[in-house]
C-alpha cells in the first residue's frame, strides 16, 4: 500500500477513456530502450485504495524497472484514488474490475501483461488470469487477499489481529453516523449513493487509512501518514460485496494456469496464512516466499528484499530468499 505523494520526477498523471466507460487516471514509466514485448502493471489494494500517488521513495524503484527495459503502468482502479466514481454504485464490481484490466491492457496495445497484485490487487490478478488464462506472461501476488468467496480457512482476516479490530470499530462508527443509508444499502443503494456521496464517504475512508497503516506493519513507525487521500468506499463496499457473493470458483479456473507465480507474505501479516497458501497449491507454477519481520505492506518493512524479490523474478535471477515449501504454516511473528 503506497500513501504519499510522489516527486516532481514521476510521469505525469494521464487519462484513459476505456471501453468499459471508465475513466482511469494512470502513470507511465516508460522503458528504455529496447523495450520489451511485455509490459507491467500494478495492481493496487482495497478495493479503494490507489496507487498513481505513490510514496516518493517507490519511484527509484519504478525506474530502475523502467530502466532494465520493462514499460511500468500503475492506475487507480475505478472508484478510487484520481480515477472517476460511478453514478451507480451497483456497478462496482469484480467483472468490471476484470473487464476494466482487460481494456487497457487492449489500449496499450499488448498481448499479454506482466501483473503484480497487492492485497485485494492480487485478488484482481487471480480472478483476470481466470478470465484471460493466456494473457500473463508473469504474475506476483504480494500481502494476497482470498482469491474467490471460498477462503481456505473458511475466513480471510485473523480476527484477533489490530487491523481487524480497527476495522471493526471504525465500521461501527461510520454506520452508526449514516445509519439512514446504511439500512438502504441492500434494497436502494441507488438511495443510499445519494444520502452517502462519494465525497463524504471517501473522505472518512481516508481518516480509517489513516488509522490502518500503523497496523499493517511489523515497524510501527510508518511515517507522515496525514497524506493519505483518495480512498473510495463506495468501490471498496460494494466490490466486497459482490466477491463475498458472486457466484465463480475462480480457484478451480487456475489449477491447470501454468504462468510464472511469485507470491509475497509478511510473517505478521494479518490475514490468514492459509489465504496465502492457497495461491501456492492452485498455481502449478508458483513459488511463495515468507517475508521475516514484515507485515501486510511489505515493502516497508523489508524495502530491501521486496524489491529484490521482484526485480529478480521478473528477470529469472536468483530471488533472495528461499522457497516456503512445507504445507504446515511458518510461527507468526
Amino acid at each position: 500500500m503506497l500513501f504519499a505523494a510522489p516527486d516532481t520526477k514521476s510521469p505525469p498523471v494521464q487519462t484513459w477513456t476505456l471501453s468499459t466507460g471508465s475513466e482511469i487516471a494512470y502513470r507511465h514509466f516508460p522503458a528504455a530502450p529496447p523495450a520489451r514485448d511485455v509490459p507491467v502493471v500494478f495492481l493496487h489494494g482495497g478495493p479503494g485504495a490507489f496507487i498513481v500517488d505513490h510514496e516518493a521513495e517507490e519511484d527509484a524503484f519504478f525506474r530502475s524497472l523502467a530502466a532494465d527495459h520493462f514499460d511500468i503502468y500503475m492506475y487507480d482502479q475505478i472508484g478510487s484514488g484520481r480515477s472517476a466514481r460511478l453514478p451507480d454504485p451497483r456497478q462496482y464490481t469484480v467483472h468490471r474490475q476484470v473487464a476494466d484490466l482487460e481494456a487497457i491492457r487492449q489500449a496499450i496495445a499488448a498481448s499479454k501483461l506482466i501483473l503484480i497484485g497487492d492485497s485485494w490487487g492480487a485478488t484482481l490478478a487471480a480472478n483476470y488470469m481466470a478470465e484471460n488464462p493466456l494473457r500473463c506472461a508473469k504474475v506476483i501476488f504480494t500481502s494476497p487477499g482470498a482469491i474467490d468467496r471460498n477462503s481456505p480457512s473458511g475466513q480471510t482476516v485473523r480476527e484477533d489481529s489490530q487491523p481487524a479490530r480497527e476495522v471493526a470499530s471504525w465500521t461501527s462508527d461510520f454506520e452508526n453516523r449514516h445509519r439512514r443509508a446504511m439500512e438502504l444499502l441492500d434494497t436502494d443503494p441507488l438511495a443510499a449513493h445519494q444520502l452517502l456521496p462519494d465525497s463524504v464517504a471517501d473522505a472518512e475512508f481516508d481518516a480509517l487509512l489513516r488509522r490502518l497503516l500503523p497496523t499493517l506493519v511489523c515497524d510501527r513507525t510508518v511515517g507522515p501518514v496525514d497524506s493519505v487521500r483518495g480512498m473510495g468506499w463506495w468501490v471498496n463496499t460494494m466490490t466486497s460485496r459482490d466477491l463475498a457473493r458472486r457466484d465463480q470458483d475462480t480457484a478451480s479456473k487456475l489449477h491447470n494456469n501454468r504462468t510464472p507465480a511469485l507470491i509475497l507474505r509478511g510473517a505478521c501479516d494479518y490475514l490468514q496464512w492459509d489465504v496465502a497458501a492457497a495461491y501456492r497449491s492452485i498455481l502449478p507454477n508458483s513459488v511463495l516466499l515468507h517475508v521475516p519481520r514484515a507485515g501486510h505492506w511489505i515493502s516497508h518493512d523489508q524495502a530491501e528484499i521486496f524489491h529484490s524479490a521482484i526485480r529478480n523474478f521478473l528477470l529469472d535471477r536468483p530471488l533472495p530468499l528461499g522457497p516456503y515449501t512445507s504445507k504446515d504454516p511458518p510461527p507468526q511473528e
